[in-house]
């Protein structure tokens, strides 16, 4: 076996896999999410907030909505090989068989039912279902068939209640004090392929799995694993051409949003969503970009001088491209190239707001 679509099991749901669209207009934090997972798939180069852009989120839903959206959204995409594991165990069509918005509203519900513990199972399973707004009766039957049928067959409970009895077929860790367990396999064995079992049950690249692997002992791979779908904090890279931290964080704290200082010493941790954070005046004034602290150690790294000559060759959407330039004190020619017009248009629109 080499992928989660690639299973088949018996007794799986049947159900269509082509059918009739309407095009109504959204109507709710999980419709839309749907929507910027399909735009997200479809695209090569989409990013998530390029999808959120488009789908006008910021007008059509209010701040605990967009909050929702975005914990949907990104948590599918951070989970999404597990995920395809649980519908690929209860679906009787191949994954790469279950249209584009199906798929991804399987995936919503089960990620809630899952990983998120604020919503009632069968409340989960019901709003997903109901995201697909713009299908016919039977693609929701389907959905909710499968849905449903998971639900019957997992049992979520403390870690400290686990007893070691259970396959690892069937067995997923959730978090550090949560597990679930299944009735049926849902993953490989991990004696057929150690590599691609901790990439299903962990949600990475079974590649990057097998070269840890080759590398470290069987408990620290599974450390690092862990720490990769730890929920990140939100960090900022302070423009040090406008700006210092001090500045920026009491710039942040009068208007209302809560951050600390971040590792790196061009780095702020927000106590916000990236919505919430680019909505601010601060943003609009180029006091700050949003960029993971591991990220902002590539332009450190090149260590860009005044009066020197580089070139960015993926540029989009301008991250380290507008940092090298700060670095630079603003005196280094920085050459930006993108394969993608529209996305090479957004490092336009940072370096004009930055």
């Amino acid at each position: 076996m080499s992928a989660a679509g690639d299973r088949r099991p018996g007794g799986g749901r049947r159900g269509p896999v082509r059918g009739l669209r309407f095009q109504p207009e959204p109507a709710n934090a999980r419709a839309l999410a749907v929507e910027a997972l399909e735009l997200v798939e479809r695209s090569r180069t989409r990013l998530v907030p390029d999808a959120i852009e488009r789908l006008r989120v910021e007008e059509r839903l209010d701040a605990r909505a967009r909050r929702l959206l975005l914990e949907l959204v990104y948590g599918v995409l951070r989970r999404r090989l597990t995920l395809d594991c649980v519908i690929a165990a209860f679906s009787r069509p191949r994954i790469s068989e279950i249209e584009n918005d199906c798929l991804q509203a399987l995936r919503l519900g089960v990620y809630q039912v899952l990983f998120l513990d604020g919503i009632p199972p069968h409340a989960a399973v019901s709003e997903a279902v109901e995201a697909l707004a713009n299908r016919h009766g039977g693609a929701k039957a389907f959905v909710n068939g499968i849905l449903r049928q998971m639900l019957r067959e997992v049992n979520k409970t403390d870690s400290a209640l686990d007893r070691g009895g259970a396959s690892p077929c069937k067995r997923l860790p959730l978090s550090e004090g949560k597990v679930a367990f299944f009735s049926r396999d849902v993953f490989i064995h991990p004696d057929e392929n150690r590599a691609l079992y901790l990439a299903q049950v962990h949600s990475m690249p079974a590649f990057l799995v097998e070269r840890w692997l080759k590398r470290h002992d069987r408990a620290v791979v599974e450390g690092i694993l862990l720490a990769a779908n730890a929920r990140p904090r939100v960090s900022a890279r302070i423009n040090r051409l406008q700006t210092d931290r001090e500045g920026l964080l009491r710039r942040l704290q009068s208007e209302g949003l809560a951050a600390g200082a971040g590792q790196a010493e061009e780095a702020i941790l927000l106590d916000a969503s990236p919505l919430e954070a680019v909505r601010s005046a601060a943003f609009g004034e180029g006091l700050f970009y949003l960029q993971d602290e591991a990220a902002m150690k590539v332009a450190r790294a090149l260590e860009p001088k005044p009066g020197e000559r580089i070139l960015d060759l993926c540029a989009a959407p301008g991250g380290k491209a507008t940092h090298l330039a700060e670095l630079a004190a603003g005196q280094a020619e920085i050459v930006a190239v993108d394969r993608d017009p529209e996305r090479l248009a957004r490092v336009v629109e940072n370096c004009a707001r930055l």
